[in-house]
């Protein structure tokens, strides 16, 4: 963090988590898509970092109560681990305008689908390509 190696970094629930910018950066140059799993803060120095090329894609359960029934029936979580992350996600969910795309995780296979569909057309979005089409 302190040399500026990662693309993203935050601390999560009391552990720290992060990107490292050697990868995003050759993945970017090889013109692949990449998905992260992250929280807004990652998301708003993605956006910061990459501003013409990072999508975000805020994904959400359909209710707060059906975000606290998915954590409970994890059986990973204490009370006080499930807690911290209820707190945690009504503060996220306050930031959903920052990004680009809202996808509800109301059926995992459609949300999945819903997050491809969006990553096909942002490839897809002339600024991506730097050729001539027919060139002569």
């Amino acid at each position: 963090v302190e040399n500026n190696r990662f693309a993203e970094w935050a601390h999560v629930h009391g552990y720290r988590y992060g990107t490292p910018k050697e990868y995003v950066e050759k993945a970017l140059t090889e013109g692949m898509v990449m998905i992260f799993e992250i929280d807004v803060q990652g998301a708003a120095q993605l956006k910061a970092a990459y501003p013409d090329d990072a999508v975000l894609v805020f994904v959400v359960p359909p209710s707060a109560a059906e975000t606290e029934r998915r954590l409970r029936a994890r059986k990973t979580n204490t009370e006080e681990d499930i807690q911290i992350r209820l707190k945690n996600a009504r503060e996220e969910i306050r930031h959903w305008e920052d990004f680009d795309y809202l996808v509800y995780n109301d059926r995992l296979e459609d949300a999945i689908q819903d997050v491809l569909y969006i990553a096909r057309a942002e490839q897809l979005e002339t600024k991506r390509f730097s050729c001539d089409i027919w060139p002569d």
